[in-house]
């Protein structure tokens, strides 16, 4: 499950051009720290979680999609509408194709 979570924050951070910089400063998780959690090598904690799903404004729920290879724009713009989206008009059938 961490790897599903990593690759996610990893695709979300780099898809919105954000720096490991940049996210340290929006979240106060260190830049080490990140790289190491958008690459598998340390575990998550609830409170990182919750720093980077209130950076990225996006529901917890999202990261724990795996996401196959040949959908992965499809993904990222369905993050984007999400974004626009209040939380309670998100269904799972719009995260369905993703799993």
């Amino acid at each position: 499950m961490n790897f599903i979570i990593a690759e996610n924050l990893k695709l979300i951070r780099s898809t919105n051009g954000y720096s490991l910089s940049l996210v340290s400063e929006g979240t106060g998780i260190t830049k080490s720290t990140l790289s190491r959690i958008e690459n598998g090598k340390s575990p998550i904690t609830v409170d990182h979680l919750d720093s980077l799903t209130s950076f990225y404004n996006i529901d917890i729920k999202l990261l724990f999609i795996k996401i196959k290879n040949e959908n992965k724009r499809e993904y990222i713009n369905l993050l984007e509408k999400i974004k626009r989206t209040p939380i309670e008009n998100v269904s799972i059938e719009m995260l369905r194709k993703f799993v």
